[in-house]
């Protein structure tokens, strides 16, 4: 029978082996998600179009996006554009613009980001204008998060506030 070091008993050797083990898993599982590093892009700036031309409802907006790459062979890699939601997927240091489409050509848009992911709080613009300087997007939003936003567009016009429920400006990478 072989006899066993002094100081430590088979269940204490058990424990340590195992805390090792754990150990070694969880630097691996760390060095795995290191290493899946989001996609890197040049920047995009976003127009986004908040139209209510067509809408039923004080909720029903219709929402149109086009992104310009902002250099040759750029563009965010992983954005999906605006979703019929207003769910926009982008990348961290992009740019994002907003204009309003009513069925008459006075309103007024109102854009809110409480949470921080773009460089300030509200944005505004009137009549069809585009709202300016364009929003820029945070570069130190975690990639796959998502932020609230909210978007009032009112028609002067047709005297109706347009509001959409809880849109989402989701971060897909971030810039080279």
């Amino acid at each position: 029978m072989k006899k066993q070091p002094e100081g430590i008993s088979k269940c204490g050797l058990f424990v340590l082996v195992l805390s090792v083990g754990f150990a070694l898993i969880s630097s691996l599982g760390s060095l795995t998600a290191y290493s899946r590093a989001a996609p890197t892009h040049k920047r995009t700036k976003w127009h986004v179009t908040v139209d209510v031309t067509s809408s039923a409802s004080s909720i029903d907006i219709h929402y149109t996006v086009d992104p310009k790459p902002l250099a040759s062979g750029g563009g965010c890699p992983t954005a999906t554009g605006v979703t019929t939601t207003g769910d926009l997927t982008v990348c961290q240091n992009d740019l994002i613009e907003w204009q309003g489409k009513s069925k008459g050509h006075s309103n007024e848009l109102s854009i809110f980001t409480p949470d921080g992911v773009m460089d300030k709080k509200g944005y505004g613009a009137s009549n069809g204008a585009t709202t300016s300087p364009a929003g820029v997007v945070s570069s130190t939003a975690a990639v796959g998060s998502e932020h609230k936003y909210s978007v009032q567009l009112f028609d002067a016009d047709g005297n109706q506030l347009y509001q959409s429920p809880d849109p989402k400006i989701i971060i897909g990478g971030k810039p080279d």
